[in-house]
Formats: structure tokens, C-alpha cells, sequence
């Protein structure tokens, strides 16, 4: 039994092994980015806020005009990069958005004034945008190299070791000033990036598109253009024909939704409630990221392979909603650390949805649809902050009609019990669909490409 258990662990690091190099860049990446998280906040608030006020409706609005923006270009590019993707290769369209990481990191590490800080938010938009894309062609290179009864441990020990980059990031930031935090992020940004472009290879094989014969320049860019609508058209069709897909991508908004809510407010909440600076900042989110680190790493395979996937995305709904609804109430300063413990079910939600994703979309759309689901969670970040901005800012200035600072924070927990209900009418998945996608071109494998007149072309 002992060696049956052993060849199951060796299996689930084999299944990830090809994309060792991926995981690495990402995780570096991934600390550059949440060293300056516990220390953002109070940078935005003293650029922004009038002096000596520790939360002000002007920041909560404008990280609500963020997530809205971010929303919007995510919902339109994030279907259109995984088709891309499915073309064009993973790695191509993974450097580029890592690359640009590195420009809003070095902006605050040259100033950090009200200029520079919108600055900031307006780099961070275009930028986040296509950070949506980007994990859509993350999740699309797993499904490209591991099988499918291998791929949800695969998607949590990915998404774990994102997780301790994040943690190893936070932990980091607490030793540092302010001024050692923005000098050290964009340098990680920048070898991240560097180390994706030198080791990580393409896991897409098809990723060389041949035109028909005889187009001029402008008749193969219309071409690209109409074959990346197709794409996304068909994902479409796909997911509204699936009863299980649409209700994943229900359930993605709901939660997206839940996410969007907590990004708004939470800290800006904290800070106002309980005077939360940098280091109280940096102790939540340990406690979070270690809850998710070990549970995506040890716990969410273990109950993958016992409960299947429906069962674990159920619980981590209930979970994510009694996380937001403790929040919400905090009545104590030790409650939030309280709170951060539910990181722990939190993070069997993202898993799970593209799991089940990968596993009944057909092999050729995996990007797509995958890029469609991400979509819907982006959508919610749309209208998300048109609702939860003027509910947050008002309970927490005097003028609320009552005192309740968390009641946005609070509310989030509404959306997870929709979602609960819907996870609960997911039956057994079905076997992947069947693709009707044609197009124009020609894919195929980038090494294999020489002269056009040697391939025909597909009516």
C-alpha cells in the first residue's frame, strides 16, 4: 500500500516536471509582485488621502475605477490571448505580459507622489488586463503536457507554488523599509522575466500558422483577425451548449464577483477598523498564503482523488463565503487573523473550476475556452465596483445610515451561497466536447515549418 501511495506522489511531480522552468519564472514573478502588496496601501493612502487620514472614499473609488478598467480589458483580451495562444504558442504571450510587470514596480521605486501613484494605476490596468490573459495560457500549458486524471493535482501544485512565491514575497517585505521594498521588486520582476526567455520552452506544438497562398499583407492580417473571432465565437457555443460549462462559468462569475468585493475594500476596511499598517498587513496575508501554500500543495490533491472535483469546489465555496462573512463582522483585532486561516478552502475554488474546464472542453480549445470562463470572472469585476464602491466608501465614512464598517465585506458572502447552490446541480462531468472549429490556416508544429508551397490548404 506504502509503494501504491509513493508511485501516486511520484506520478503527480512527474505530471508538472515538464514545466518546472514555467513554474520557477512564475514564482518569481509572482514575489516581485506581492513584496510591494502589504506596503501599497499605505503608500497609496499617504499619496492620495488628505494628511493624517488613514482611509479617505478617494481611494476606495479609485481602486474600484482599477478593478473596473482591469475588468473590462481583461473580459476582451482574456479570450482573445487564449486563442492567440492556441496559435501562436504559450511561451510568446507569457514573456510579454512578465516583461511588463517590470515597468509600474520601477515607476514607484523612482517616486512615490499623488503623479507617479496614478501613474501607477494607469500601468497597472493595461498591464493586469493582460495578466488575465495570462493565466488563462498558464492553466492551457498545463492541459498541454499532463493527462487528464493527473491534471487537478497538477493545476494545485502549480497554483501552490505560486502561492509560496507569494508568501515568500510577503515575508520578505516585512524585513524591508519602504524604500528597500520598491528597489528589490522590479529587480526580481526583470530576472523573472529574463529566466522565462532563456529556459522555459513551448508546451503548444502547434504554433506556426501558414497562411493561404497568394495573401497580401493585409488579407493575412484580416485572416488572423477573423480566425481569433471564430475562435471565440465557438468557445461560446460551446460553453452555453454545456450544461456543466455554463454553470462553471456562472459559478467563476459569482466568485469573481466575492474577489472583486475583498479587493475593493478589505484592506482599506482593516486599516479603518482596527488601524492596520504594513506589518499588520503582512501577518494577515502570512497567514493567508501559508493556509493556501500547504492546502494546494498537500490537501487539495489528497481530496481531489477521494471527492472528485464538484465535491471540492462545493466546499471551498462554503468555505470562501465564511471567510468573507468573518470578515465582515471582525469585531475584535484578532479576528482577521482569524479570517485569514479560511485561505484553506479559498483556494479549492480556482482549482477546481479549471479542472473541471479542462476537462470537458475538447483538446483543440483549451485556451479558449479556458480564456472564455476567465472572461465571465472578469466581467464581474466590471460591474462589481459600480455596486460595491459607493456601499463601501459609505459605511465606512460617518455618514452611514448605520455603523457597520464590514457590511460590504459582508455582502460578498452572498454571491459564494449562489454559487454553493449552483456547484450543488454540477452532475458527474461528461466526456470533453466536440469541436466544429474550422478555419483558414494551416497549424503546425513550429519545427516542422519550411516552405509554404510543401502544405495544402484546408477548405
Amino acid at each position: 500500500m506504502a509503494v501504491h501511495k509513493e508511485e501516486t506522489m511520484l506520478e503527480k511531480l512527474n505530471a508538472v516536471r515538464p514545466l518546472f522552468h514555467l513554474i520557477v519564472a512564475l514564482t518569481m514573478q509572482f514575489v516581485a509582485l506581492s513584496i510591494v502588496t502589504p506596503a501599497i496601501i499605505g503608500v497609496i493612502v499617504e499619496a492620495v488621502c488628505p494628511p493624517g487620514q488613514a482611509e479617505c472614499g478617494r481611494v476606495i473609488f479609485l481602486s474600484g475605477f482599477q478593478q473596473m478598467s482591469v475588468g473590462i480589458g481583461a473580459m476582451a483580451m482574456t479570450p482573445i490571448i487564449g486563442s492567440l495562444s492556441d496559435s501562436y504558442g504559450r511561451k510568446p504571450l507569457l514573456t510579454i505580459t512578465c516583461a511588463a510587470n517590470i515597468l509600474p514596480l520601477a515607476l514607484l521605486a523612482y517616486r512615490r507622489d499623488a503623479a507617479f501613484v496614478y501613474a501607477y494605476f494607469v500601468m497597472r490596468i493595461i498591464i493586469d488586463a493582460g495578466d488575465s490573459g495570462n493565466t488563462c495560457v498558464l492553466l492551457a500549458a498545463v492541459a498541454d503536457t499532463v493527462e487528464d486524471k493527473l491534471k487537478g493535482p497538477a493545476f494545485g501544485v502549480i497554483l501552490g507554488s505560486l502561492a509560496a512565491g507569494c508568501l515568500l514575497g510577503t515575508s520578505v517585505a516585512k524585513g524591508l523599509s519602504i524604500d528597500q521594498v520598491f528597489k528589490v521588486a522590479p529587480m526580481l520582476a526583470a530576472s523573472a522575466a529574463l529566466y522565462l526567455t532563456a529556459f522555459v520552452r513551448e508546451t503548444n506544438p502547434c504554433t506556426a500558422i501558414v497562411p493561404a497562398l497568394g495573401d497580401s499583407p493585409k488579407q493575412k492580417w484580416w485572416r488572423k483577425l477573423m480566425n481569433t473571432k471564430t475562435s471565440v465565437v465557438e468557445a461560446g457555443r460551446l460553453v452555453m451548449n454545456s450544461k456543466v460549462l455554463s454553470n462553471v462559468a456562472v459559478i467563476a462569475f459569482c466568485s469573481g464577483v466575492a474577489e472583486g468585493t475583498m479587493s475593493i475594500g478589505l484592506m482599506y476596511y482593516l486599516k479603518a477598523a482596527f488601524n492596520c499598517g504594513k506589518d499588520q498587513f503582512a501577518v494577515v496575508l502570512l497567514i493567508t498564503l501559508i493556509a493556501q501554500s500547504l492546502s494546494q500543495l498537500v490537501l487539495l490533491p489528497v481530496l481531489l482523488h477521494m471527492l472528485g472535483e464538484r465535491i471540492v469546489l462545493c466546499i471551498g465555496l462554503l468555505g470562501y463565503g465564511l471567510q468573507a462573512f468573518l470578515y465582515g463582522i471582525a469585531w475584535a483585532p484578532w479576528v482577521p487573523y482569524l479570517a485569514a486561516f479560511f485561505g484553506i478552502f479559498v483556494v479549492f475554488v480556482y482549482p477546481t473550476i479549471v479542472t473541471i474546464v479542462s476537462k470537458t472542453a475538447p483538446p483543440n480549445e483549451q485556451g479558449n475556452i479556458q480564456g472564455f470562463i476567465s472572461a465571465s470572472k472578469s466581467f464581474a469585476n466590471i460591474v462589481t465596483p459600480l455596486v460595491m464602491c459607493p456601499i463601501t466608501a459609505l459605511f465606512l465614512s460617518d455618514q452611514a445610515p448605520f455603523h457597520f464598517l464590514g457590511f460590504s465585506i459582508f455582502c460578498a458572502s452572498i454571491p459564494l451561497l449562489v454559487a454553493f447552490f449552483l456547484c450543488c446541480f454540477i452532475g458527474p462531468l461528461p466526456p470533453p466536447l466536440t469541436s466544429t472549429k474550422t478555419n483558414q490556416y494551416i497549424v503546425v508544429p513550429s519545427d516542422e515549418v519550411q516552405d509554404h508551397a510543401a502544405y495544402n490548404v484546408l477548405p
